[in-house]
């Protein structure tokens, strides 16, 4: 047998033009999305004023909150960690990645003691006590579910 080396190039194939294009793709349709569902939330809260402000002061403002601080921390941890993957640091970057990850755990336990407490109270998708309840809860019931569920 020979002891000669054998080297083979692989070629790395990037395509950046594309890789923008497609991040671009999914951010506008991300945007379509979610524009067209506040949109609507929109027009029905103007619709149903007085049934939306019932129905919002049976959400806890204090988890909502710390649920939107949750997730713009973890568009932040992203961005910093492509930034950092960028530089060459990847360390910083699989850091930064597991603690996106654990910023999404922490998203979806507040979900979860959210929605269990809306459950226990009989207010889920199809449920007879959300059903009973006038058209504008039903409908802010019925987005809040959608765009909470979508995230």
């Amino acid at each position: 047998m020979n002891n000669q080396t054998v080297h083979i190039e692989h070629e790395v194939h990037r395509d950046d033009v594309g890789a923008r294009m497609g991040m671009w793709l999914f951010l506008f349709t991300e945007l379509l999305l979610f524009g067209g569902l506040f949109l609507v939330y929109a027009v029905y809260r103007h619709e149903y004023v007085e049934q939306f402000r019932v129905a919002a002061m049976a959400l806890n403002t204090t988890v909502g909150a710390l649920n939107t601080i949750i997730l713009l921390t973890s568009s932040l941890t992203v961005a910093l960690s492509i930034a950092a993957l960028q530089k060459g640091n990847k360390s910083l970057s699989v850091m930064l990645l597991l603690l996106t990850d654990v910023l999404a755990l922490a998203f979806m336990v507040n979900k979860y003691f959210e929605w269990t407490a809306k459950i226990h109270h009989g207010i889920y998708p199809g449920s007879e006590t959300l059903m009973n309840l006038p058209d504008g809860q039903i409908l802010f019931y019925g987005l809040y579910y959608i765009m909470t569920g979508l995230h």
